[in-house]
Protein backbone atom coordinates (compact mmCIF):
# COMPACT_ATOMS: atom_id res chain seq x y z
CA UNK A 1 0.00 0.00 0.00
CA UNK A 2 1.17 3.50 -0.78
CA UNK A 3 -0.50 6.72 0.26
CA UNK A 4 -0.30 9.55 -2.30
CA UNK A 5 -2.01 12.96 -2.36
CA UNK A 6 -4.09 13.46 -5.53
CA UNK A 7 -2.22 16.70 -6.30
CA UNK A 8 1.05 14.76 -6.70
CA UNK A 9 2.25 13.80 -10.17
CA UNK A 10 2.97 10.27 -8.93
CA UNK A 11 -0.74 9.89 -8.14
CA UNK A 12 -1.60 10.40 -11.81
CA UNK A 13 1.10 7.97 -12.95
CA UNK A 14 -0.09 5.20 -10.63
CA UNK A 15 -3.73 5.78 -11.53
CA UNK A 16 -2.98 5.65 -15.27
CA UNK A 17 -0.58 2.67 -15.23
CA UNK A 18 -2.21 0.56 -12.52
CA UNK A 19 1.21 -0.29 -11.07
CA UNK A 20 3.71 1.11 -8.60
CA UNK A 21 7.12 0.09 -7.33
CA UNK A 22 8.75 0.64 -4.00
CA UNK A 23 12.53 0.99 -4.17
CA UNK A 24 14.39 0.22 -0.95
CA UNK A 25 17.48 2.40 -0.80
CA UNK A 26 20.75 1.60 0.91
CA UNK A 27 22.43 3.97 3.34
CA UNK A 28 24.61 5.50 0.59
CA UNK A 29 21.56 6.75 -1.36
CA UNK A 30 20.36 9.65 0.80
CA UNK A 31 20.68 12.01 -2.19
CA UNK A 32 18.10 9.87 -4.05
CA UNK A 33 15.71 10.08 -1.11
CA UNK A 34 16.03 13.87 -1.10
CA UNK A 35 15.62 14.20 -4.87
CA UNK A 36 12.66 11.85 -5.18
CA UNK A 37 11.00 12.76 -1.89
CA UNK A 38 11.17 16.53 -1.84
CA UNK A 39 10.88 17.66 -5.47
CA UNK A 40 7.76 17.79 -7.61
CA UNK A 41 7.76 15.58 -10.70
CA UNK A 42 5.61 18.22 -12.40
CA UNK A 43 8.43 20.77 -12.04
CA UNK A 44 11.53 18.61 -12.43
CA UNK A 45 12.44 15.43 -14.27
CA UNK A 46 13.44 13.32 -11.29
CA UNK A 47 14.94 10.69 -13.57
CA UNK A 48 17.25 13.07 -15.43
CA UNK A 49 20.80 11.75 -14.96
CA UNK A 50 19.51 8.81 -12.89
CA UNK A 51 20.15 5.27 -14.06
CA UNK A 52 17.23 2.90 -13.73
CA UNK A 53 15.64 -0.11 -15.35
CA UNK A 54 12.06 -1.26 -15.60
CA UNK A 55 10.41 -3.84 -13.40
CA UNK A 56 8.40 -6.45 -15.35
CA UNK A 57 5.38 -4.14 -15.69
CA UNK A 58 7.29 -0.95 -16.40
CA UNK A 59 7.73 0.54 -12.95
CA UNK A 60 11.11 2.22 -12.47
CA UNK A 61 13.77 0.42 -10.42
CA UNK A 62 16.70 2.61 -9.45
CA UNK A 63 20.15 1.26 -10.25
CA UNK A 64 21.87 0.77 -6.94
CA UNK A 65 18.65 0.11 -5.02
CA UNK A 66 18.85 -2.45 -2.24
CA UNK A 67 15.60 -4.10 -3.37
CA UNK A 68 12.33 -3.40 -5.12
CA UNK A 69 8.72 -4.49 -4.88
CA UNK A 70 6.41 -3.95 -7.86
CA UNK A 71 2.67 -4.03 -7.20
CA UNK A 72 -0.47 -4.11 -9.32
CA UNK A 73 -3.17 -1.79 -7.97
CA UNK A 74 -6.11 -3.91 -6.83
CA UNK A 75 -8.09 -1.29 -4.92
CA UNK A 76 -8.08 2.35 -3.87
CA UNK A 77 -9.49 4.18 -0.88
CA UNK A 78 -9.73 7.82 0.07
CA UNK A 79 -8.12 8.52 3.42
CA UNK A 80 -8.37 12.17 4.34
CA UNK A 81 -6.52 14.16 1.67
CA UNK A 82 -4.71 11.10 0.23
CA UNK A 83 -5.51 8.06 -1.88
CA UNK A 84 -4.45 4.67 -0.59
CA UNK A 85 -3.37 2.48 -3.50
CA UNK A 86 -3.63 -1.14 -2.39
CA UNK A 87 -1.27 -3.33 -4.38
CA UNK A 88 -0.76 -7.01 -4.99
CA UNK A 89 2.93 -7.88 -5.23
CA UNK A 90 3.71 -9.07 -8.76
CA UNK A 91 7.51 -8.83 -8.69
CA UNK A 92 10.15 -8.38 -6.02
CA UNK A 93 13.87 -8.84 -5.81
CA UNK A 94 16.72 -8.32 -3.39
CA UNK A 95 19.36 -6.54 -5.46
CA UNK A 96 22.17 -6.15 -2.89
CA UNK A 97 23.32 -8.12 0.08
CA UNK A 98 25.51 -7.14 3.01
CA UNK A 99 24.49 -3.49 3.00
CA UNK A 100 22.46 -1.39 5.39
CA UNK A 101 19.12 0.14 4.40
CA UNK A 102 18.59 3.89 4.42
CA UNK A 103 16.52 4.84 7.44
CA UNK A 104 14.60 8.12 7.23
CA UNK A 105 15.45 10.66 9.91
CA UNK A 106 13.73 14.03 9.44
CA UNK A 107 16.77 15.90 10.80
CA UNK A 108 18.95 14.50 8.00
CA UNK A 109 17.00 16.57 5.47
CA UNK A 110 16.14 19.78 7.32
Amino acid sequence: MVSIAPVRYTHDLIKESGYFAINALDESMQNYAAAFGFKSGRKADKFQNVSYSDAPNGSPVLDGALAFIECKVVDTFTAGDHTLFIGEVVAAKLLKENTEPLIFHWDDYF
